[in-house]
């Protein structure tokens, strides 16, 4: 997995080669606040799967990730 940042927008990132699994990881690297994360990933049937969430930096995103797949997060801080 690897994260970066461009100003307040914070994306992580994650890819496997191998069988389906769950990967995750700590946000403790976000500043103080509430975050959206719009997570994309590889989905079981081959198509994007999309979905939305708040985190903070206390937060864990704990993703399932498709055989050979991966997933992206942008972070961006909530409204």
């Amino acid at each position: 997995m690897l994260a970066w940042h461009s100003g307040a927008e914070w994306f992580v990132g994650g890819i496997i080669a191998g069988e389906a699994t769950r990967l995750s990881t700590g946000l403790g690297f976000l500043p103080p606040g509430n975050w959206v994360a719009e997570v994309y990933s590889d989905g079981a049937d081959q198509k994007i799967a999309f979905s939305t969430r708040q985190v903070t930096s206390a937060s864990v995103l704990d993703l399932p990730v498709a055989k050979h797949g991966g997933f992206t997060a942008h972070l961006r801080p909530a409204p």
